[in-house]
């Protein structure tokens, strides 16, 4: 499914709008053994899965992979928290990411700040890798995607599950890496 968007400028506001093409397209999450395969062209992106899942389920414990988060991105997570259906959370971004403190952004401060905050884990590794791992009261989902956790409108795809094993698969890769 292809989406288009406008070229005005990306807001709060506009993430929510996000999520609701996601749900036209997306009114379900998958079942066991279902393979989701998604394609957006900037209609939607990585935020907007998590904030499904935890409307749709609740996330206990969220892994994440990007190359870099938003800054939006990161207030959506930490308003999901506060509304009880966010628990706890562990970030893995690459190394460049740590490079936006000196820029005028500076979202890595603001991101580690809400970690610090909350007691979320985050970790700076060389990574480029794109994933989504979320436990849910009842079950493991898994989210490969080329979509990084930030405001960039660009064509990405997504391939959503519900797979233990490949949820614990990706989150000991993850967890070594730090280790290294």
């Amino acid at each position: 499914m292809i989406y288009k968007r406008s070229k005005k400028k990306i807001s709060y506001k506009y993430l929510q709008r996000q999520s609701h093409a996601l749900e036209i397209d997306m009114p379900e999450l998958p079942r066991e053994g279902e393979h989701f395969k998604l394609f957006s062209d900037g209609g939607f992106s990585s935020i907007s899965i998590i904030a499904k899942i935890a409307r749709d389920e609740g996330i206990r414990d969220l892994y994440v992979s990007t190359l870099r988060i938003g800054k939006k991105e990161m207030q959506v997570l930490l308003a999901l928290n506060q509304s009880g259906l966010l628990d706890k959370a562990t970030f893995f971004v690459g190394s460049i990411f740590a490079n936006d403190k000196k820029s005028e952004y500076d979202y890595f401060t603001y991101a580690t700040d809400v970690c610090e905050k909350l007691g979320w884990k985050f970790h700076v590794i060389k990574n480029h890798s794109k994933l989504i791992l979320a436990e849910t009261p009842g079950s493991h989902i898994v989210v490969e995607t080329s979509s990084n956790l930030n405001e960039n409108p660009k064509m990405e795809q997504f391939c959503i599950e519900r797979d233990v094993g490949a949820f614990d698969f990706y989150k000991c890769c993850l967890l070594m890496a730090v280790k290294k």
